[in-house]
């Protein structure tokens, strides 16, 4: 938890010029810079998709987010035209989400975007109706945490 002495870095020069004798000033500064500080921890705290896999084996096509923590998400399927869509709270992209199209079944193509603040939009489009499947798997290792999303013909 964020303590007040921990700003002491910020808060001493402003206590010893500007603000210097007036301790109702200081009172009044410290819990704003603490607000500001820990806003910006939320920020840094955010994940980040840092690679993106998929492969097909005879009963599914299986998609692999990369993720640098664990995070909440929601997945939908839309239709006509076919798509899986994932919005990841708090994340956001490291790189290009490329894929082998040789290998990937299902999926024609892949996009990302930010349709309200603080979560990412993956959309996975579809060349067929699926079932899908996902789960969020723990680091073991040498990978981190994972979105497995699983798709059945």
């Amino acid at each position: 938890m964020l303590q007040f002495q921990d700003l002491d870095f910020i808060i001493g020069p402003i206590e010893q010029g500007v603000l210097r004798g007036s301790l109702m000033k200081t009172m009044t500064i410290r819990p704003v810079i603490a607000l500001l500080m820990s806003m910006i921890a939320v920020q840094a705290a955010a994940a980040e998709i840092s690679a993106f896999r998929v492969w097909t084996d005879p009963e599914k096509t299986r998609a692999v987010l990369d993720l640098s923590e664990r995070t909440e998400y929601r997945l939908f399927t839309l239709q006509n035209p076919d798509r899986i869509v994932i919005d990841i709270d708090n994340a956001g992209v490291t790189q290009t989400l490329n894929f082998k199209p040789d290998h990937a079944g299902v999926i024609t193509g892949v996009r990302h975007g930010e349709p309200e603040k603080n979560t990412l939009r993956v959309v996975f489009d579809l060349n067929a109706t699926t079932k899908t499947k996902s789960f969020l798997l723990e680091p073991t290792a040498q990978y981190g945490h994972r979105l497995v999303i699983d798709l059945y013909p």
